[in-house]
């Protein structure tokens, strides 16, 4: 990643989040078919996700995580959002976190995106292990974790309480090549 906080590919442009990124990605994230597919124990209000993004270049220069935007180079349209979170002090593992808005689904953009940021974590991060989760009913997702070469290690049955109901969780983890 060069010093500007960009990451890039043929098609798209990976950028660190910053504060300044809030009012563009909020409102495309805080909808439910985007917030259905997250994983979260409990839900963030507005402030919260404004500390996330606030923090965010700061915990990327710690190299603790790093949020990124996708925007698309031919139109400049965003997207969506990819992570790595959770870097543990010894950057042996993260988890690896995605979100694609609806009208840009099925285009490849995912996959591209969490290559890219695969790569950086374990070349330039160091990391040893990417790992993942998605809902057991998220199989589009479970698709795209499995093209990219991770690896179903586990269900969490009834982990998750959303929408009234108990979720299982679905583990994935992918191992760096060079380690």
């Amino acid at each position: 990643m060069a010093d500007s906080g960009i990451l890039e590919s043929r098609n798209l442009t990976l950028s660190l989040l910053s504060e300044n990124d809030f009012n563009i990605i909020f409102p495309l994230m805080n909808r439910p078919e985007i917030l259905d597919t997250m994983v979260l124990h409990y839900p963030l209000d507005r402030e919260e996700w404004y500390d996330i993004f606030k923090n965010n270049p700061e915990k990327a220069a710690q190299g603790k995580e790093f949020g990124f935007m996708i925007t698309l180079k031919k139109n400049k349209k965003i997207a969506g959002m990819c992570d790595l979170l959770d870097v543990n002090e010894k950057r042996e593992k993260a988890e690896l976190g995605y979100w694609i808005s609806p009208e840009f689904r099925k285009q490849g953009i995912a996959f591209d995106a969490c290559k890219l940021l695969i790569e950086y974590g374990f070349s330039h991060v160091g990391l040893h292990k990417i790992w993942a989760e998605t809902f057991s009913t998220n199989t589009p997702s479970q698709g795209l974790l499995e093209k990219l070469g991770f690896r179903k290690v586990g269900i969490l049955e009834k982990e998750v309480f959303k929408h009234g109901m108990w979720r299982d969780r679905v583990l994935y983890e992918l191992l760096n090549p060079e380690s």
